[in-house]
């Protein structure tokens, strides 16, 4: 036998179940930006962008304000876009020229390592690339 009584309280029950998921999921749903928050300030440091003169050196991505002024460097294998696409790590394409001058938007973050500091390559936007004669 059901009455009015009983189903006020199974949808009571219904309610209360949401509320709970709804409440567990903003928990863990902050929980998880603090954790990346606190992770990524661990983990680097602030991206910063810049267009660059580069030429790839061996294994060695060399860019500069000015060309040949080394001003931004780190390994040629680097996340780099091109066509909207991303790739997360290779040679970029517009790069693929070592004996050759690109004028590029790269995104960099400062290091310190051993009391020496640079600003390492992080990524190389392929779309802004514009040859160097």
């Amino acid at each position: 036998m059901t009455g009015p009584l009983v189903a006020e309280s199974a949808e009571a029950g219904r309610l209360g179940r949401s509320s709970r998921a709804l409440v567990i999921g903003a928990i863990v749903a902050l929980v998880a930006a603090i954790a990346g928050f606190w992770l990524g300030s661990l983990w680097g440091g602030r991206t910063q962008t810049a267009t660059a003169y580069c030429s790839v050196l061996g294994a060695a991505l060399l860019c500069g304000d000015e060309p040949g002024s080394g001003d931004y460097g780190g390994p040629a294998s680097v996340a780099w876009t091109q066509d909207g696409a991303l790739r997360l790590d290779g040679l970029p394409d517009c790069l693929d020229r070592r004996d050759s001058l690109i004028q590029v938007v790269i995104g960099y973050e400062e290091v310190e390592a051993n009391g020496t500091r640079w600003n390492r390559v992080t990524w190389v936007d392929c779309d802004s690339a514009v040859p160097v004669p």
